[in-house]
């Protein structure tokens, strides 16, 4: 959980994101206070399933 926090917390992968920084630094601290509120610790792990969908394109640019 604490990685998770901190990765939130650094913006990786924020690149969509349009929050004003006051408002994202509250809303990473309440995320944190409910974090440790819901699981009792941060080094709670949660597991995460990622999917990625990856595209073969042969000779896009290839014209005859």
């Amino acid at each position: 959980m604490g990685k998770l926090l901190e990765n939130q917390e650094n913006k990786i992968q924020s690149a969509a994101w349009s929050i004003p920084d006051q408002i994202f630094a509250r809303a990473i601290q309440d995320l944190r206070e409910w974090a440790l509120q819901r699981y009792g610790s941060l080094d709670y792990i949660l597991l995460q399933e990622r999917q990625f969908k990856i595209v073969v394109v042969r000779d896009w640019a290839y014209r005859s």
